[in-house]
């Protein structure tokens, strides 16, 4: 708003307007000539008025986070003061949770501007209740030594019998770190293909039958 002192008999600017304030939107220069009846005397005056443009922030980051990990938020540079939704006042944020994020910056004409992202947050996968070898190898050399059914917590119990081709219990286990080493009788079993039968009890009281084959190399 421009304005001048309130007690003239007349006003005139110089888009035309007669009050003694003008409410203005766009830059140039602008005058006034405001008129004394009383003494018949005229005075004039102008004032130059520049229109600055608002900032634009854009925010850029992580938009996809996984559920538990942080993630990344910053918005343009170079503005004199920062507030995003969250409180913080840094030109960047890190995020753990899913929303939508909005930040509002100055410039140094106290103008703002304001932007705003939504962050999703993708839940951990679901890992699958059980795993069963196909294969081991009980040389001694640290991997794949035994053959064991490796289960989710949600697994309350687990029963599980081994047999050879000729129909014969080889290995059998009553708990869920059970493990068949490769040996039968307490010597070295033969190479060769096994059949399994496990019976997982799951946590909700469900229980799961699996039947398979297993190889043993050495």
């Amino acid at each position: 708003m421009l304005a001048v002192p309130a007690g003239f008999s007349s006003y005139i600017w110089s888009n035309g307007a007669t009050t003694n304030s003008l409410n203005v939107s766009a830059g140039g220069i602008y005058s006034i000539t405001a008129t004394d009846a009383a003494y018949g005397c005229a005075a004039t005056a102008q004032s130059t008025v520049t229109v600055h443009d608002l900032p634009q922030p854009t925010i850029a980051g992580d938009t996809q986070i996984t559920e538990g990990s942080t993630g990344n938020l910053e918005t343009t540079s170079g503005y004199t003061s920062y507030l995003w939704s969250n409180g913080s006042t840094a030109p960047s944020i890190s995020v753990t949770e899913g929303g939508t994020y909005a930040v509002t910056v100055s410039n140094e004409y106290q103008c703002t501007g304001t932007d705003a992202i939504t962050v999703s947050v993708e839940p951990l996968p679901v890992l699958p209740t059980y795993i069963i070898p196909s294969a081991f190898s009980p040389n001694g050399d640290g991997i794949n030594d035994v053959f064991q059914a490796v289960v989710s917590p949600s697994v309350a119990a687990l029963r599980m019998v081994v047999y050879n081709r000729w129909g014969n219990k080889v290995f059998s286990a009553e708990a869920i770190d059970d493990s068949w080493n490769g040996k039968y009788n307490g010597m070295a079993a033969e190479m060769g293909v096994y059949v399994y039968a496990i019976e997982l009890t799951l946590a909700s009281g469900e229980i799961v039958a699996l039947q398979g084959n297993v190889t043993l190399l050495r």
